[in-house]
């Protein structure tokens, strides 16, 4: 339940500000017992996608990172952190991801990937939104295999990885590559094969390197200074 409501308002169905149904509503719209649907708001209010603006009522809110994935992110953007390793990190993070997600996930995970591919094609030439939701769908994956420390250390790269994408992704051809990469990976995560998923996270990531390349930017880039207080800068540097 705390999956779909996530994945809606990532995809941008839900929007910041909005109301969201009561207890009542969402247990008869989903199916789930109200004690579900109660815990599963909690969840999002505890991770910061709703708040609550009077006792019966919740109000979707754009998350923020959580606290140690917060502290991670900041102390990476204290070090110098090259495409180089980041490349070479996420081509050891992503596979095994992967393989454990087919192994691992339920129907609720795969609806959220789903939901997320979607949102990716729709995106209509907005490309910092598809670059969020291609962090969104990775840590998605994270999550599906059911392992919190992995879980942790990918999500804690997005505030360098959301940057870094959206040197490359400028233009409609190489988002819809880029996301037509993520239902292949969403298809053999939705199969249950966890070699073809690893193998395609694999030549995701190794995509991920040659767009990087094609848009002639440097292998050894110090890619912490794409990230200022500000934001993402989407010049390059």
């Amino acid at each position: 339940m705390a999956a779909r409501i996530r994945a809606s308002i990532v995809a941008g169905e839900l929007a910041e500000g909005q109301r969201l149904p009561s207890e009542v509503a969402l247990a008869e719209q989903s199916g789930f017992s109200r004690p579900t649907v109660r815990e599963a708001l909690r969840v999002l209010q505890e991770s910061g996608f709703i708040e609550r603006s009077s006792p019966r009522i919740f109000v979707v809110r754009t998350p923020t990172e959580e606290p140690a994935s917060r502290a991670i992110s900041q102390a990476l953007r204290r070090r110098t952190v090259t495409f180089a390793a980041l490349y070479e990190a996420l081509l050891l993070l992503e596979p095994e991801l992967t393989r454990l997600a087919a192994l691992r996930r339920s129907d609720d995970d795969l609806a959220v990937l789903r939901r997320i591919v979607r949102a990716q094609r729709d995106c209509g030439g907005d490309f910092l939104r598809w670059c969020r939701l291609d962090d969104e769908f990775h840590v998605a994956i994270a999550e599906a295999s059911d392992n919190p420390p992995l879980v942790l250390a990918r999500a804690s790269l997005g505030q360098v990885i959301v940057p870094t994408v959206a040197q490359f992704v400028t233009d409609e051809r190489t988002a819809t590559a880029a996301t037509d990469f993520h239902q292949r990976i969403l298809d053999a995560v939705a199969e249950g094969d966890p070699d073809l998923a690893a193998l395609m996270a694999r030549r995701h990531v190794e995509d991920f390197r040659q767009a990087w390349d094609r848009s002639g930017l440097e292998y050894h880039q110090d890619i912490s200074a794409l990230i200022d207080a500000a934001g993402v800068r989407l010049t390059k540097p």
